[in-house]
């Protein structure tokens, strides 16, 4: 609104006063005042009412009024004495004297072309509101914590990159025929590791230096060198030849694996290209390599097919367990006696019964690999391992148990006394578990089933820090696991870390999801975002259970739904029964007789938990 009286104007829109069009400079609280004047000119405004009006949110003096109508007359050119334009009411207050115009202002007509209507002012306040309404909905699903991501399969992702070194054993005093079938071997062993892409291994000559001159304990050799693994080598040649392997852990020195190799002098090069097949097939399994992917080309050799077979295994999908079972059977189609393609082919069967539990046909087969794989070897550590855990799926306790401890009778890696601690818990011993994880840990930190075993061991201990440390390791060394971020998010809720066991539930959902579960939590509670999750799911699902019901059973029993949770174990308490067994979540249900029905239906053993 424009005012104009006496020459002067007051623009209320661009809160000045001008004469002749120019503007005039004055304080913010005099304009003000001469505003207030001007738009009331037809009365007079008492001093209260002027003092309300511009200074409503602080207290002052009459005196700041005064001040303020001295200032207005001196920029209108008038004093008291002659007060044309702003004149004193006695006993009351001031009023405008002189006519007062109001209009519209007089802008160029290009000028208000250019400005923005009524409708243009109305859109971008509405640009703004749902921009304000993105923002705050972006800020309400941001992650409750930065958790490892599920990864899409990509080879390498599921284990770390190790390193190797190949230590030929030189005495001194051999002769000249020994050293060298020595030497021979070492570069033969190097050149079928160098073969395996996720694995560094120490240059020849390097590794032959250390073995002449350099530290012999394997912690001081594994720092010489920076590696992990340690293949000590030793050949001798008088009459025939017999070759010595050992595959060592640099860190803790713990053998990992050993074999000798004898044979007539003229078959002392097929010896030594068997014993670096052999090592290649080791390294690449006890190891924590993981499964390899082999850079050379060429004709494939049944090691090959093997390692093709641990890489698609670890994938963990139903498809690649498939893929993996016709790997090892062409292995084993190349090489009949390639015992440790047997107990991978029982591996990859037991994962599939426990994935899609179609009868019990995978268990049958897993057992008939290993049948075989004993026929070549009765007292193979990892093979009896294997048997145990098929005898464990079948509800066979105690022969599952005996088949565990001679295992490591006959030197056990760490995923036998992972699984072994698993076993354990499963009967309700969780505290004899305790040590069985320890040792695991100290002969396959990088394992992350190792890690996974060893959080959930401690969880169901009470030790909920120590727990969430290595469920959070086993993550980042395998990001897309099923069962860690649920055991990761039960550890979390007992540590007292609710934002995050809400993100570690989250990581069992489908991205899309994720976010709608996070703003409806945040704006109602955190049972609400498990609700709508569970909602969203059967909606796309038309399933109460997803698929996966200790997962599903466990969100039910979080927010107190009892007929729901009984519904989705009662699909796969068998299949799970040790997370059904020792999961907290389900502490407030265990005397429920249902509860204890399912048990019971499912082989769990009647005892004192």
């Amino acid at each position: 609104m424009l005012y104009r009286f006496a020459g002067f104007e007051v623009d209320e829109e661009r809160y000045e006063l001008r004469r002749d069009g120019a503007a005039i400079e004055v304080q913010p609280k005099v304009l003000e005042v001469l505003l207030h004047l001007v738009r009331n000119a037809e009365r007079a405004c008492s001093k209260d009412e002027l003092i309300d009006a511009v200074w409503a949110d602080v207290s002052v003096s009459e005196g700041s009024l005064v001040r303020c109508i001295v200032l207005a007359r001196r920029a209108l050119d008038e004093t008291e004495r002659d007060a044309r334009i702003i004149q004193t009411v006695r006993g009351r207050g001031y009023r405008i004297g002189v006519p007062v115009e109001t209009g519209a202002e007089d802008v160029p007509a290009e000028v208000v072309a250019a400005r923005p209507g009524r409708r243009g002012r109305i859109l971008w306040l509405a640009v703004g509101l749902v921009t304000l309404v993105l923002l705050w909905l972006f800020w309400l699903a941001r992650p409750y914590a930065d958790l490892p991501e599920p990864r899409s399969p990509r080879f390498g992702a599921e284990h770390p990159v190790t390193s190797v070194a190949v230590l030929p054993g030189l005495a001194a005093g051999e002769g000249s025929q020994t050293l060298g079938l020595a030497e021979s071997v070492a570069l033969q062993v190097i050149d079928r590791l160098g073969a395996i892409a996720e694995l560094r291994v120490v240059s020849h000559a390097s590794s032959f230096e250390v073995a002449q001159h350099g530290p012999r304990g394997p912690r001081e050799i594994g720092e010489r060198l920076a590696v992990g693994t340690l293949v000590f080598e030793r050949a001798q040649q008088s009459g025939s030849t017999r070759i010595t392997l050992e595959v060592v852990d640099a860190r803790s020195g713990f053998q990992r694996w050993s074999h000798s190799y004898e044979g007539p002098v003229e078959e002392s090069t097929e010896l030594g290209r068997v014993a670096a097949e052999d090592v290649a097939r080791v390294v690449g399994t006890l190891v924590e390599v993981g499964p390899g992917l082999l850079r050379k080309t060429g004709k494939v050799t049944a090691l090959d097919y093997y390692l093709q077979g641990r890489k698609a295994v670890f994938a963990a999908s139903r498809e690649r367990l498939l893929e993996a079972v016709s790997r090892y059977e062409q292995a084993i189609e190349l090489d009949p006696s390639y015992l440790d393609a047997y107990v991978g082919l029982a591996d990859a069967y037991e994962r599939l019964w426990d994935l899609d539990r179609a009868g019990a046909g995978w268990l049958d087969r897993g057992e008939l690999a290993i049948l075989r794989a004993r026929e070549l070897d009765p007292d193979h550590a990892y093979a009896l391992a294997m048997h145990a855990t098929l005898l464990r799926a079948r509800r066979q306790w105690e022969p599952a148990e005996a088949e565990y401890l001679r295992a490591i009778e006959l030197g056990a890696s760490g995923r036998t006394y992972s699984l072994y601690a698993g076993l354990l818990c499963m009967l309700g011993r969780t505290p004899e578990a305790e040590p069985l994880v320890a040792r695991s840990l100290e002969l396959a930190p990088l394992d992350a089933e190792v890690q996974r075993t060893a959080g959930r061991v401690h969880h169901y201990l009470g030790n909920h820090e120590r727990a969430v440390a290595h469920l959070l390791r086993a993550l980042e060394l395998d990001p897309r696991a099923v069962y860690t971020p649920r055991l990761l998010a039960g550890a979390l809720a007992s540590n007292g870390q609710e934002d995050e066991a809400r993100e570690a539930f989250l990581l069992l959902t489908p991205r899309f999801i994720r976010p709608f579960a996070r703003i409806h939590g945040r704006l109602f509670s955190g049972e609400a975002g498990v609700r709508l999750l569970l909602a969203m799911d059967i909606a796309r699902t038309g399933k109460t259970c997803r698929g996966d019901g200790h997962g599903t059973a466990m969100a039910w029993a979080l927010v107190g739904e009892r007929e729901r949770m009984l519904e989705c174990l009662a699909e796969d308490v068998d299949r799970h029964l040790y997370y059904v067994v020792e999961d907290p979540v389900f502490d407030p249900y265990r005397g429920d007789p249902q509860f204890q029905k399912l048990l019971l239906a499912a082989g769990f053993p009647a005892g004192d938990r």
